[in-house]
């Protein structure tokens, strides 16, 4: 499976406001390159007009087994074509430039191209299908010369920096995918005149396999030298130093029939000069349309802009020293309103908001809301004597009756619940109908303005995943059940001022596979991936065949009664599985989208809980539940390695209430940048642990400058709505008519036959009540 990301486009369909969210680090350097791609007319499909990347190193010769990516000298320089990284070699095509004479054909330094069918794609893809049989039929049914066959990652960085012949760009491969650098079919593909056998590719030295320097490789092109200087290879590219004067300038100038639009193909009468020029364009290289005619802006911004979660825990250690030092609070916790009764005792979701606020479900189906701020030059609540710091309090409902969601009750575990990414959506399973419940929360006064019950399975839903797909406004929901099989449904209208969200009516996707009950799931709309796990399997099927791709059983090495009872999708592909052991020992496992287990990690006498996936799939978040003191309950670690980042010990902080299990995790308010970690507790109380740009975030939020100071891309141009909200009242008068907006929902019913239909094949056959209206009791007297 190639890991690149559906989705590059899915937040707009403008170069500018995408060229906004890559300057706000909403996108990462990956998926603009792809959508620039896209953009410019270049696809996977088309293998002559096949996604061009650029080198971004230097240092594939480096002795070092550790690759520094904090000096600038292991980096390639971007403002330069690959022609002129070399000065020698850049002599000699500017003589060729300046020397070059033809009535017909312009000038041009460079014979050859960084983007061609044979010289680049097939070339650097020889070991995978179908690139395999299309490099073969382009060399009469068999591989190349194996001396000119891609076999070393430091001797194409030679050639490509050396050679007259050889200015190549790299393909998405060479960041996404690890099995191109691994003769996985066992293709005889000879030996050179060294006599040396021509199989895997040989890596660098700071590479320790072909998933180490994809990884290694990914984390450079997303690195901060990078991310500063990308937008100077996009001039070259894409953009004003492909044509003209700026281009000359650059040393930047290709032959003429590889720009787009320099012939037309439909003026040429002469059919066999037509297929001859035909030809020659598609095998001689293709640049990309031209997309910005001035110069790029650099990546970053005025306003602030928070770190990645894994530049968060660099001195995070140090940090949360100091500021107790100061007197300053940086972990708060606060209480379940209903602490001490039985059947409350779960915390069964949690999620932080991005307007100070954080939404949670307890046991009991009780929905609480708390608010989160950050004060200053007065004394905090509590015994601890602090002085500043983050203040979270309990938001009270102003109706008589406390809002409560419908679920089972279970003393053991905690009831499958999930909320969107606005937080207005909570979505309950466990009920024995083979439903689940979807409610509309107002997140003003925490009421519940509308439900909907949706028949889904023929037994009990037990787990509930969401996320946002790759159309905006729509978030997936995966609904794992006891029968085995999970249901994929479209939720959507969710940049709708006047409408409540609605659930599609048919699933997207039925996914069967399951022998027994679905313990987990977890989706990924970038990927098209939806992942499940029952007791000892893994599946991964793809969202948009249904297909089922690939199947991971679970290792027990002689134990017993091994259960998967978490798992996660990163965006960079990796699998995350978490597992517990009738020995009460966990253990946390590392794959590929290919099933190749990549790392795992055991703890003694420890379970388990959750993984939370963080900072676009570079980082995972364990939950852990031990008796034992010494080991931490939650961990940071990195997913392609399971390498510990950052842990928070019981007894770091005297004041934190860690001693209680943690049962639900929140990054937010956004996971990409995560500024708070949410933790729900046993006993229903929550934890809130801050990072280390949460006071600015927070001085801004209390300024009202949220959205500046995130920088989240605004879905809605509020002016119009709000014009839009003003012309509709103004009718809704003149007409006698009463404007609610948010109240004309439509009502849709479905015979006892279809629901008796529903529950006996556990097919999706329909919605019953789309979202009924609530009104209390005071407004329907006054209607009377």
């Amino acid at each position: 499976i190639r890991v690149c990301p559906r989705n590059s486009l899915k937040h707009s369909s403008n170069i500018k406001r995408l060229q906004q969210l890559w300057q706000g680090k909403n996108i990462s350097n990956f998926e603009y390159l792809m959508a620039l791609n896209t953009f410019s007319g270049r696809s996977f499909n088309d293998l002559c007009q096949y996604p061009v990347f650029p080198w971004v190193l230097s240092c594939y010769h480096s002795d070092s087994e550790v690759l520094d990516l904090f000096d600038h000298n292991s980096f390639r320089d971007l403002s330069k074509p690959m022609g002129a990284l070399d000065d020698a070699r850049l002599a000699e095509f500017l003589n060729r430039y300046y020397s070059f004479q033809d009535p017909d054909i312009p000038p041009f330094m460079y014979g050859s191209h960084y983007s061609t069918a044979v010289g680049v794609v097939l070339h650097f893809l020889v070991r995978l299908q179908p690139f395999s049989d299309l490099h073969q039929s382009m060399q009469n049914g068999t591989f190349d010369v194996p001396d000119r066959l891609f076999s070393s990652i430091p001797r194409a960085w030679d050639l490509c920096t050396s050679a007259l012949s050889e200015v190549k760009e790299l393909t998405p491969e060479w960041y996404s995918q690890p099995e191109f650098l691994k003769n996985v079919n066992g293709f005889k593909l000879g030996s050179t005149q060294d006599s040396v056998v021509v199989n895997d590719v040989e890596l660098p030295k700071w590479a320790r396999s072909p998933e180490d320097f994809i990884q290694k490789h990914r984390e450079a092109l997303e690195s901060n030298y990078v991310s500063a200087n990308l937008h100077k290879w996009i001039d070259l590219i894409f953009g004003h130093k492909q044509l003209g004067p700026a281009a000359i300038q650059a040393n930047n100038v290709f032959y003429y029939l590889t720009y787009y639009g320099a012939i037309d193909l439909t003026q040429i009468q002469d059919e066999a000069l037509r297929k001859a020029t035909e030809l020659q364009i598609a095998h001689f290289g293709q640049c990309p349309m031209q997309l910005f005619k001035r110069p790029h802006p650099p990546r970053g911004s005025k306003m602030f802009i928070p770190r990645l979660l894994m530049k968060s825990m660099e001195g995070f250690d140090m940090w949360l020293h100091v500021s107790h030092e100061k007197g300053k609070r940086v972990i708060v916790s606060l209480d379940s309103v209903s602490k001490g009764e039985d059947k409350v005792a779960h915390s069964c979701q949690i999620k932080v908001l991005s307007d100070g606020k954080i939404l949670g479900v307890l046991g009991s189906g009780l929905i609480e809301m708390y608010k989160y701020s950050f004060l200053e030059g007065q004394q905090m609540k509590g015994k601890n004597g602090e002085k500043e710091g983050l203040e979270v309090e309990r938001i009270l409902n102003p109706f008589e009756s406390l809002p409560r969601v419908a679920l089972p009750f279970d003393n053991n575990k905690p009831s499958p619940v999930v909320v969107s990414g606005n937080g207005k959506l909570v979505v309950t399973g466990g009920h024995s109908n083979g439903g689940i419940m979807v409610y509309y929360i107002n997140l003003e006064n925490c009421s519940i303005e509308g439900e909907a019950a949706v028949y889904v399975h023929s037994r009990p839903v037990i787990s509930l995943a969401i996320c946002p797909s790759e159309f905006s406004g729509h978030e997936y929901l995966l609904c794992g059940s006891m029968d085995g099989s999970c249901t994929v449904l479209n939720l959507c209208r969710f940049n709708s001022n006047f409408f409540f969200p609605r659930i599609e009516r048919a699933p997207a996707q039925i996914l069967r596979g399951h022998s027994g009950p679905v313990l987990s799931c977890s989706v990924n709309g970038s990927l098209g991936l939806a992942l499940s796990c029952s007791s000892n399997r893994a599946l991964l099927h793809s969202m948009e065949s249904g297909a089922l791709i690939r199947s991971i059983y679970l290792e027990n090495e002689g134990r017993d009664g091994g259960t998967f009872i978490t798992g996660e999708l990163s965006m960079l592909g990796y699998v995350l599985l978490g597992a517990n052991f009738d020995s009460n020992d966990g253990e946390v496992f590392a794959y590929d989208v290919n099933g190749i287990l990549l790392k795992k990690v055991g703890f003694d006498l420890c379970k388990v809980i959750q993984l939370l996936m963080a900072s676009r799939g570079t980082c995972v978040i364990l939950a852990i539940s031990s008796e034992k003191l010494e080991e931490p309950p939650i961990q940071v670690r990195k997913s392609s390695d399971l390498s510990l980042l950052w842990a928070l010990k019981r007894t770091r902080i005297p004041y934190h209430p860690l001693y209680i299990p943690v049962e639900r995790m929140s990054l937010g308010p956004n996971t990409d940048s995560p500024l708070f970690l949410a933790l729900g507790m046993e006993d229903g109380g929550i934890c809130l642990i801050s990072f280390q740009d949460a006071e600015l975030y927070m001085k801004g939020l209390k300024q009202g400058t949220v959205g500046n100071i995130i920088n989240v891309p605004v879905k809605l141009v509020m002016g119009t709505v709000q014009t839009a909200q003003n012309i509709a009242s103004r009718a809704a008068k003149n007409f006698g008519g009463v404007y609610k907006t948010g109240e004309g929902i439509a009502k849709e019913l479905i015979t006892k036959d279809v629901v008796k239909n529903v529950q006996n094949t556990g097919f999706v056959r329909g919605v019953v009540g789309i979202f009924k209206g609530e009104e209390n009791d005071q407004n329907a007297e006054s209607r009377k």
